[in-house]
């Protein structure tokens, strides 16, 4: 018998994140959803906050700059990357810069759970 596992949107609650629509090609890109045993998934979602989701000029940028990998270790660094880049666009406003810096912040808080839950061969 093998362990009983679920799929965690690392870019959760998803009625959050599927208001906008590139929001929400984020949330399911490949990267951004791990399998995760059920006892570190509950813990994960005891104990880290939701991202919030990024402004649609934000997610747009983000988007672009994406790079889907199979890995979700690597998807967010990748997430994370990208929005440390689209931050950097000369019209982004200081509030959409200080929302997704929080949403970098909440998705790293997930790490360690992602690390020690995971199943897959990437630990």
């Amino acid at each position: 018998m093998g362990i009983e596992t679920n799929r965690h949107h690392i870019l959760y609650y998803k009625e959050y994140w599927r208001a906008c629509k590139d929001n929400s090609k984020l949330m399911q890109s490949m990267g951004m959803i791990a399998l995760l045993d059920v006892d570190t998934h509950r813990e994960l979602h005891r104990a880290c906050p939701a991202p919030p989701p990024l402004d649609v000029f934000m997610a747009q940028r983000v988007l672009k700059l994406y790079r889907p990998d199979t890995n979700p270790l690597q998807g967010i660094d990748n997430f994370r990357f990208a929005v440390e880049q689209a931050i950097r666009h000369p019209r982004s406003h200081d509030l959409e810069r200080q929302s997704a810096m929080l949403a970098i912040e909440a998705v790293t808080l997930q790490l360690p759970f992602i690390r020690e839950g995971l199943v897959t061969d990437y630990q």
